[in-house]
């Protein structure tokens, strides 16, 4: 009986604890755009972006820096009309694109790390 309800609170601990981390770095989602170079300017922030799916900037919002939330990293692309397969900018949490201001950033595709949350990749 002890062996039986020790090993069950292990299990349960255990089945608890995993699946936080991976929910935690897939929910919420969200890009910042600042219309200018180092963060500055009134950004416009885009929330509960869709992972892995191509997504236009829209055409009233200049891109001069962006960052995005932990547990995400975004390919922003500007060589393309759209999304580009590998984009032309990568931006994590520790890496965001701080000027952009000599190119017309046209879409963004975001994608989940579980490794961004700690700052690794």
């Amino acid at each position: 009986m002890q062996f039986t309800a020790t090993t069950l609170l292990a299990l349960l601990g255990a089945a608890s604890a995993a699946p936080a981390r991976n929910i935690q770095a897939r929910d919420g989602i969200s890009i910042t755009l600042y219309p200018e170079a180092n963060y500055t300017g009134e950004p416009t922030v885009v929330s509960d972006v869709v992972r892995n799916k191509c997504q236009q900037v829209p055409e009233d919002v200049t891109v001069g820096s962006v960052k995005v939330s932990s547990g995400a990293f975004c390919r922003l692309t500007y060589s393309e009309p759209t999304c580009s397969l590998h984009g032309d900018v990568f931006v994590f949490l520790d890496t965001p694109a701080e000027d952009l201001t000599g190119e017309t950033v046209t879409s963004f595709l975001c994608q989940t790390c579980t490794e961004c949350l700690s700052g690794k990749r």
